[in-house]
């Protein structure tokens, strides 16, 4: 177990390996991990891995999920990370994931970092001389799209505004190496949001809330836009289906 992603417990000499996609924590019987803590909720979180990214989500427990100290609804897990649920308190240890970093910390570390990308690009085309009114433009697009981006704080609206404005850049620029760097992260980041709302669809039709699940799998239409997208289509079947039902 020594390599394996898991989670350590902070009071007592016990360690959960996180073996599945999806695991999840509370005081009910079905959950993957049984917390018997009466302030932990009967399904209080869940954990998700997706390419290679860990991801925790609390499922509306009463007293709470907090990572490193922040109340979250959705966060990403980073090794060392400290995890409390209530007052159950656990460690993440995963060596291939990131290594712990504070949110806000790492949300600015990343936006310099784009920034950064960006000017080199910059310089990189004054030096060459291609100044044309088009690589301006391209360029003034991608920075208004980074505003967005950088204000996403895991809202589909802004970054798919950003993803528009980025897209239109790269008809204007085609070589704009940042840009197709920063479209490929904000269309995967989009990707990782629909994917809540069909688990989040899919765990209220299981529980009988069929109208409830299919607000949820509407939102993933609206954030993908492409009936040809996997997720879209899986969301538009199972809306069909609960209609059926409801009819």
């Amino acid at each position: 177990m020594k390599d394996k992603p898991k989670l350590i417990d902070m009071s007592r000499p016990r360690e959960f390996v996180l073996n599945q996609s999806e695991i999840t924590i509370g005081r009910e019987k079905d959950n993957d991990i049984i917390l018997e803590n009466e302030n932990v909720s009967r399904r209080h979180a869940r954990i998700s891995r997706r390419m290679g990214r860990f991801y925790l989500s609390d499922l509306a427990s009463k007293n709470g999920t907090s990572l490193n100290g922040e109340i979250i609804k959705k966060a990403v897990m980073r090794d060392g990370d400290e995890i409390r649920l209530g007052d159950a308190a656990f460690r993440f240890s995963c060596r291939t994931a990131p290594r712990s970093k504070k949110p806000l910390y790492m949300a600015v570390l990343m936006g310099l970092a784009v920034f950064m990308v960006f000017a080199l690009s910059v310089t990189i085309h004054k030096r060459t001389g291609a100044r044309q009114s088009g690589i301006n433009e391209a360029e003034s697009l991608y920075e208004e799209g980074m505003k967005d981006y950088l204000a996403r704080n895991e809202d589909a609206g802004n970054i798919r505004k950003a993803l528009i404005k980025w897209k239109r850049a790269l008809v204007l620029n085609p070589s704009f190496t940042a840009l197709k760097e920063s479209i490929a992260q904000a269309r995967a980041e989009l990707d990782d949001i629909a994917e809540g709302y069909y688990l989040a669809g899919d765990r209220l039709s299981r529980e009988g809330h069929f109208k409830k699940a299919i607000e949820r799998w509407e939102k993933i239409k609206e954030i993908t836009e492409d009936d040809s997208h996997p997720l879209y289509k899986k969301a538009q079947a199972r809306i069909l289906e609960l209609r059926k039902k409801l009819e």
